[in-house]
């Protein structure tokens, strides 16, 4: 245990080299507030330009997102001076559910003030190097810190109060500059090696469309037809069959809703009411190759739905799979059963008729439109939202190759979005999804194609698991190297420089010397004259990291 800048015990929470002391946030800084609240900033106060908004979507862990920016007029501005904010300030946002957020600010064009939920804390250039307070207060133990005091609160959200008096380890100020200078450096090196992975991930979802268009447009399987010069079912005798099948089912349905409904009927004339789909429009189609042939979503589906609203009451933790758009994807057909909502459905719920069957298509309709799902084989009971379209193939073993069709860009999701566009209503209909025009491969060839797309995306898979695990690994080492700044084993320590212990007692001698005497009562009614708020100190920008991917080399470099 150790005094604080206030003469309060600070504990120690781990080993810190002897030159180093124990201090709490509020002992180094000139201040800590945060933005306003409540009507005192609203959202119809945002404006296009102005004084530029500090949200806590600007915050990453260790990062300042610059793409995100909200701004408020300048005469809306003069109410809320107080909540300034300046290049070097570190901004920490309250919310550490997912650990702690904070930034440095940055050279910003425009004057700018902090919103609520954003703690502005304003250094002491004199106790402490503004990044070394940025890094200090990103590291995992301060995160772990702040768990500790929210376990069993809804929302984890921290008070200026515990800001103030977290507890940080103070390094003497030059040996505080030599870490920083290490971190930088350290970080811009792990920093290039995310940005490679990141990149790689980028070509690996393009790969993934490429497969897709080679796949769909008879590409990836032109030597296939070379070796196959007459198949068993063109793509024409495929569809006319699906056509049959398309008509006896409907004849099967409607036989059994009038018997249903006590109506036997008579001679043949009920028959006369199936409607044949049409046709599509191929003038301005691509020419697709020999043996395929364009059809529609209204011919291969025999049945075409979305859920019905009002499944909240419904929810349970046991029961049904409940399907929504979260569990769908761009990027695979693979529905995502790992977070999927469960509900207890009544008996004669308006709900059951979008009961999901093995081989449908789901498709989602609003917001993030044309993520596909397809039904797997032995799926458990399940249903859909609102926002989910189901289409029923008439015959199940075009399904897979229809959801490459829908998930690939130059196909179905071109088609879903110049549909969206042309519609009245944000999103697609109904009819949107019986309207996309699908070539149709021949039978052999559609097989052939699932095989080819599904051999080169367990490939891709693989891959990006990999990278997945790469970017986490970057990320704990970015963590210990936090941990080794933080105890003091990441630079040497200096014996010539002043003790931590020495600069905050000086910096107490100094502000009780400086201290205003206690005030005499004034007038009734007299208000203090308002200090100006101090500036910060100006910093230095930080520069870019080199362009180095992350390797075994790197992580040696790192000493670990």
């Amino acid at each position: 245990m150790q005094e604080s800048n206030e003469g309060q015990e600070v504990e120690a929470l781990f080993d810190v080299p002897v030159s180093w002391s124990w201090c709490q946030v509020k002992d180094v800084v000139q201040t800590v507030f945060d933005g306003p609240f409540g009507s005192h900033l609203k959202t119809s106060d945002y404006t296009s330009s102005g004084v530029r908004v500090i949200r806590l979507e600007n915050l990453a862990y260790l990062g300042f997102k610059h793409d995100k920016t909200t701004y408020i007029s300048h005469e809306k501005y003069e109410g809320l001076k107080q909540h300034t904010i300046y290049q070097g300030d570190v901004i920490v946002g309250s919310f550490i559910a997912d650990g702690v957020k904070a930034a440095l600010i940055p050279h910003l064009e425009d004057t700018a003030i902090a919103k609520a939920d954003c703690f502005c804390v304003r250094y002491n250039p004199e106790a402490i190097d503004n990044k070394y307070l940025y890094y200090g207060l990103s590291t995992g133990y301060i995160s772990e810190g702040y768990q500790k005091i929210m376990r069993g609160v809804t929302r984890s959200r921290i008070n200026t109060t515990q800001l103030k008096q977290t507890f940080i380890p103070l390094a003497p100020l030059p040996e505080q500059r030599r870490i920083v200078a290490k971190l930088e450096e350290l970080f811009s090196k792990l920093d290039a090696g995310v940005e490679a992975l990141r990149a790689t991930q980028k070509l690996l979802k393009r790969y993934r469309q490429s497969v897709l268009h080679a796949a769909v447009t008879g590409e990836l399987t032109r030597a296939w037809r070379e070796a196959h010069p007459e198949a068993a079912e063109t793509g024409e005798a495929l569809l006319a069959r699906i056509r049959q099948q398309r008509r006896a089912q409907w004849e099967e349905a409607t036989l059994a809703k009038l018997r249903e409904s006590g109506k036997e009927p008579k001679g043949e004339a009920w028959k006369q009411k199936y409607q044949e789909p049409e046709a599509p429009d191929t003038a301005e189609l691509p020419e697709l190759p020999l043996g395929w042939v364009w059809s529609t979503g209204d011919t291969l589906f025999n049945y075409v739905t979305s859920g019905s609203r009002g499944w909240a009451e419904y929810y349970s933790t046991e029961g049904a799979l409940f399907i929504r758009i979260g569990n769908l994807s761009h990027t695979t057909t693979d529905i995502d059963f790992a977070d999927v909502q469960k509900v207890k459905l009544p008996s004669k719920a308006e709900g059951l008729r979008s009961l999901v069957a093995p081989g449908d298509l789901l498709v989602s309709i609003t917001a993030d439109v044309g993520m596909i799902g397809l039904a797997p084989e032995g799926i458990e009971e399940a249903y859909i939202n609102q926002h989910v379209a189901l289409a029923r193939p008439v015959n199940e073993t075009t399904s897979p190759y229809v959801a490459w069709y829908l998930l690939s860009e130059g196909g179905g999701q071109k088609q879903f979005q110049e549909l969206r566009r042309g519609a009245v209503k944000a999103g697609l209909g109904l009819d949107d999804i019986r309207a996309v025009r699908i070539p149709i491969p021949p039978t052999g060839e559609q097989l052939q194609i699932i095989s080819e797309i599904e051999r080169r995306f367990s490939i891709l898979n693989d891959l990006e698991q990999t990278l997945t695990a790469e970017l986490t690994r970057a990320e704990r080492l970015r963590q210990s190297i936090l941990h080794r700044a933080f105890t003091g084993q990441l630079v040497p320590q200096d014996p010539t420089d002043e003790p931590a212990a020495e600069l905050l007692a000086r910096l107490r001698a100094v502000q009780l010397e400086t201290a205003p005497k206690k005030a005499q009562a004034g007038k009734p009614g007299r208000k203090p004259k308002a200090q100006p708020e101090p500036a910060a100190a100006p910093v230095a920008e930080v520069p870019a990291p080199a362009a180095e991917p992350l390797g075994a080399g790197v992580q040696a470099s790192f000493g670990f």
